[in-house]
């Protein structure tokens, strides 16, 4: 996965953020905008509309997964 980060401007960490942030919380654009922009990092909605586009379902079964697993193992977690 890390290779399909290639050719863009921010590193994955940031994207990765951006994503978590607008999936996790139900943020909209312009909110995870203005958070990275408080942060330091300048990113239009758009741009963030597009990584959410290509990388929120991949995003999403990893941490359904993810969820499953600790649910299997017995160990059990609260979202807060």
């Amino acid at each position: 996965m890390s290779e399909s980060y290639k050719r863009y401007r921010h590193p994955k960490s940031v994207i990765g953020y951006a994503v978590r942030l607008y999936l996790r919380y139900c943020l909209s654009y312009r909110d995870v905008q203005e958070i990275l922009l408080e942060r330091g990092i300048e990113v239009t909605y758009e741009t963030i509309r597009a990584w959410v586009y290509r990388w929120g379902s991949a995003m999403l079964a990893v941490s359904e997964n993810a969820a499953l697993d600790l649910t299997i193992s017995g160990i059990l977690m609260k979202c807060t």
